[in-house]
């Protein structure tokens, strides 16, 4: 279906933000375009035509009144959020609009008022680029209140800008490392390069990075530890990379007001630290931290509510997948299910796509061979391929069950599979999944009595691969597991339990 921006900006509002603008609107062609767009789930011309279809003027001219309507809700929930005056943002705009009022008015003694009252509430908050503006004002209004102190006064604020100005800078350059340390792992996503090694350690030589007395605001402490955290991920040191994710929740806690203010910021830093430690098997922490964090981070909107799923969510059911619990993700998928329903296609493309790929494998594990087909066609299916190795795999996977269950149409399956492979480039295709196709296609053509021969070999093939750690791929796990289900007559969920509790 198309999107539309006015019914997908409806349905990002609470029902207390609904029923605001409704109240102040009373009956126009605004409420009654919103009314009729709140009702419809997912958009769709027809369907709203209908519900309007005794409404010709609104209509006629449809367009105008979607842009009047969306720029009058932004209007409205901006004076909402003024009302509210619960965001620290939203409160300092409005104490700089008011300033400038006053200063027109040539009310300065209150304006001045006003600027120390902004001023406390912005170093509150370190929200440094305000507390530039308010300097502004305030060096402005320093000869109209105080003449005789006037070279003085003027003094200690460029004194106070100048050290702001420093904090600034070194945020930024904070932020900018941290966006290079990101920026590597797609430009040079082999770990094992040499060059990105060298690349990473250079970023990593910075003096920004060398101690933490440089991080003097509450931005620059949580990036330093963040930005260690990452080049620690990048090079593979789990251990060191905990150490810092931790240090950047301490960071948070430490700073309540930003903690509150911030909350999906935060929650996005608990999911690095919920994956540290998933990677490092510390249930306890991992068990402790979720159990918190969702007391703490209640959703209030439908994106707040995205974001949750992505952060915490996805985190939990890589939790139960790692431990093998088969038990607790069945309850958890079906709980889940309903929520990725209704927000998987407002989820950044990769956690979509993460959640996807880990519940249709954890059905394939599960035997619930149906879903698990359906699952997997649907990843194949999407055309933003920014994981090529999830769909080659998912096609492999596919095939293994179309073979299993003998499905009529695996040949046309198989010829659909070939296709995909040869419209990607051979430097984005690992040989792995190729040499799976070719098995599966032995599988399906040999005669009964040398099925169970074919599968050992594969299953050698496979778990020589393993061995070498540069030939490891998304799926070859996945593959093992299956041969060896096949070869063995043991459920796969057993064989995850064996493998896991072996290690």
């Amino acid at each position: 279906m198309p999107k539309d921006t006015l019914h997908q900006l409806i349905h990002t509002l609470t029902s207390t933000e609904k029923r605001y603008y409704m109240k102040s609107k009373g009956d126009s062609h605004q409420t009654l375009l919103f009314g009729a767009m709140n009702k419809i789930d997912e958009y769709d011309d027809t369907l709203l035509e209908k519900k309007l279809n005794k409404h010709k003027e609104v209509l006629k001219h449809i367009n105008k009144y979607k842009h009047d309507t969306l720029t009058d809700i932004i209007r409205t929930m901006r004076t909402h959020r003024q009302d509210k005056n619960e965001s620290v943002n939203v409160r300092l705009k409005v104490y700089l609009m008011d300033i400038d009022f006053l200063i027109e008015r040539g009310l300065y003694e209150y304006a001045s008022k006003y600027i120390r009252e902004a001023k406390k509430l912005a170093v509150k908050y370190e929200k440094y680029e305000v507390i530039l503006e308010l300097i502004q004002y305030e060096r402005g209004l320093i000869k109209r209140l105080y003449s005789k102190d006037y070279i003085e006064m003027t003094d200690i604020l460029i004194k106070e800008k100048n050290n702001i100005m420093s904090i600034i800078n070194d945020e930024s350059r904070y932020n900018d490392i941290l966006y290079f340390l990101y920026s590597a792992w797609q430009r040079l996503p082999n770990s094992n390069d040499k060059l990105r090694r060298k690349y990473l350690d250079k970023l990593m030589d910075d003096e920004l990075l060398l101690t933490e007395e440089r991080a003097v605001s509450f931005i620059s402490q949580y990036r330093f530890y963040q930005i260690h955290a990452s080049y620690n991920t990048l090079i593979n040191d789990i251990e060191k990379a905990y150490i810092y994710y931790k240090k950047v929740i301490d960071c948070w806690n430490d700073y309540p007001h930003q903690k509150f203010e911030y909350r999906l910021s935060y929650v996005w830093h608990i999911h690095n630290y919920l994956g540290t430690c998933i990677r490092l098997n510390n249930d306890i922490e991992f068990e402790k931290m979720l159990n918190k964090v969702k007391k703490e981070i209640i959703p209030q909107t439908p994106h707040e509510e995205t974001i949750v799923l992505e952060t915490l969510y996805r985190p939990e059911l890589l939790y139960y997948l790692n431990k093998a619990d088969f038990d607790k993700l069945g309850t958890f998928i079906s709980t889940l299910q309903p929520k990725l329903d209704r927000y998987l296609d407002k989820m950044r493309t990769s956690s979509a796509q993460g959640f996807q790929i880990n519940i249709t494998m954890t059905l394939f594990f599960m035997g619930k061979y149906k879903k698990a087909f359906q699952g997997f066609d649907r990843i194949i299916k999407q055309k933003l391929r920014t994981r090529i190795d999830i769909q080659c795999c998912s096609w492999i996977l596919k095939l293994a069950i179309a073979y299993e269950a003998e499905y009529d149409n695996f040949d046309n399956l198989y010829r659909a599979a070939q296709r995909f492979f040869k419209k990607i480039s051979p430097k984005e295709i690992n040989s792995f999944y190729p040499l799976c196709l070719q098995y599966l296609y032995k599988l399906n053509n040999a005669p009964l009595s040398e099925t169970k021969q074919i599968f050992i070999n594969f299953n050698t093939v496979l778990e020589e691969l393993y061995k070498d750690k540069t030939q490891h791929t998304f799926g070859l796990n996945e593959l093992t597991v299956w041969t060896e289900y096949i070869i063995s007559k043991k459920p796969m969920t057993d064989i995850i339990r064996f493998h896991k509790n072996k290690k």
